[in-house]
C-alpha cells in the first residue's frame, strides 16, 4: 500500500494573503511545505518558487534513481533540489523590484520504506506521530531556538519573547544557505506532520497530538487542525501536510 497524504492550505483569521504554500507527489512519498515572507505578495511567490522548484527537481530524481532509493543519493538530491530553489529566489528577487527581500522557510519529507528523510530551512517543522505522542523531527532555525539549546532562556520565556519569529536560515537570504537533513525510522501506523508557524503559533505539540489522536482519517485530522488554529486565534497562515507511511 502507498504512503498517504493530506493537505490543508488556510489564510487563518487575520491575513488576506496567503503565502505559505503546499505541494506534494505522492507517486514519490514526496511533500513540501513552504512559509513566505516579504513585501506586498512577495512571500507568495518565493514559497510557489519553493514547493514548484523542489517538488519537480527532487520528484525527478526519485523517478530515474535506483528503487529504493539509497540514503546518500537521496539525501545529496534533496540537498541539491533545496539549493536550486534557493538560487532562484535570491536572483528573482534581485532582478524584480516587486520581490526585493522577499524569502521563504521549507521543509521537505521523502518516504522510504521504513524510513523518512526530511530537509528544512527555518521553523516550518515535522513531527511524528506515535500511540498518541508527538516527536519533534526539526529543530528551528531562529533566534530563540538557538537560545533555548545554550540554556540562556527557558521555554516560558521564549514564548513571550518579541523577536521569537526572527530566523537564522532561510531561502532567499544568500546563495548560501544549508538545509539541515536527517533521516528517522517509520512505523505503519505512524502519523508524519508538516506545518507552518501558523499552526504551531496557535497550538502546542500536546494540542496538535490531541487532534491527530481523535481523527482517524487525514482529511479529518487536517481540518480539524486547521479549524483548531483559527478557533486559537488564527494569527497567521496556516498550513498542514499529514502523511501515512505505506504498509508492505
Amino acid at each position: 500500500m502507498p504512503a498517504a497524504f493530506a493537505t490543508a492550505l488556510d489564510a487563518g483569521r487575520r491575513r488576506q494573503v496567503n503565502e505559505d504554500a503546499i505541494e506534494v507527489d505522492a507517486d514519490c512519498g514526496l511533500a513540501v511545505l513552504a512559509d513566505g515572507m516579504g513585501g506586498h505578495n512577495a512571500g507568495e511567490v518565493a514559497s510557489a518558487c519553493a514547493v514548484s522548484t523542489i517538488c519537480r527537481d527532487l520528484g525527478r530524481w526519485l523517478r530515474t534513481s535506483p528503487q529504493p532509493p539509497g540514503l546518500t543519493g537521496l539525501r545529496a538530491a534533496m540537498h541539491r533540489s533545496i539549493a536550486h530553489a534557493n538560487e532562484t529566489i535570491v536572483e528573482t528577487a534581485r532582478t524584480r523590484a516587486d520581490c526585493s527581500g522577499m524569502g521563504t522557510t521549507v521543509v521537505v519529507l521523502v518516504l522510504n520504506g521504513p524510513q523518512v528523510t526530511i530537509g528544512h530551512v527555518g521553523d516550518s517543522r515535522a513531527y511524528r506521530w506515535r500511540d498518541g505522542q508527538l516527536h519533534p523531527l526539526t529543530r528551528d532555525h531562529s533566534l530563540v531556538e538557538e537560545r533555548l539549546a545554550a540554556g540562556r532562556i527557558s521555554p516560558g520565556q521564549a514564548a513571550a519573547l518579541p523577536d521569537r519569529h526572527v530566523l537564522t536560515r532561510a531561502l532567499g537570504g544568500s546563495f548560501d544557505v544549508e538545509p539541515e537533513i536527517n533521516t528517522y525510522p517509520v512505523q505503519g501506523d505512524d502519523i508524519l506532520v508538516m506545518c507552518s508557524d501558523g499552526l504551531t503559533e496557535m497550538l502546542d505539540d500536546r494540542e496538535i497530538a490531541a487532534v491527530l489522536g481523535t481523527h482517524g482519517h487525514l482529511e479529518d485530522a487536517c481540518r480539524a487542525l486547521v479549524q483548531a488554529a483559527n478557533s486559537a486565534g488564527g494569527r497567521d497562515n496556516i498550513a498542514v501536510v499529514l502523511a501515512r507511511p505505506g504498509r508492505p
